[in-house]
């Protein structure tokens, strides 16, 4: 698995989907949560294996099915933006630290996040390759 994990989120041990006969199923499942103690109800979860839609909305994307919290702050939307644009499964090319930035650029490219005055996409995705 590959993503760009955004600032101040926390992904959950990833877990191999089984059949119910043990066969790999090729998909994984997490949860994604924001690290503060306000964060009630909001999470993002891919893979989940039953999600009421009560919870919120899911959408299929390459790696599977993504669902996320219906109420969620402005920033846990980017959050939310950043995750569905970046997750990758299977055999992942890694990206050396050289590339990473542009890689993660490149495959957020179009996906709209708003970021304040003065900051760069950089800033909010990968702070620790901006200022280099």
């Amino acid at each position: 698995m590959q993503l760009g994990l955004p600032i101040g989120w926390a992904i959950q041990q990833p877990v191999s989907l089984r059949t119910a006969a043990g066969v790999d199923t090729g998909g994984v499942f997490t949860i994604f949560e924001p690290l503060r103690a306000d964060r009630g109800e909001t999470m993002v979860a891919l893979n989940p294996r039953q999600w009421d839609a009560m919870l919120g909305p899911c959408e299929d994307i390459p790696a599977g099915r993504l669902c996320r919290s219906a109420a969620m702050t402005a920033g846990d939307l980017q959050a939310y933006r950043i995750l569905r644009a970046t997750l990758e499964l299977g055999e992942v090319e890694p990206v050396g630290q050289a590339d990473l930035a542009g890689n993660l650029v490149t495959r957020i490219h179009g996906v709209a996040l708003p970021a304040p005055d003065g900051l760069g996409l950089l800033d909010l995705i990968a702070p620790q390759l901006a200022a280099e």
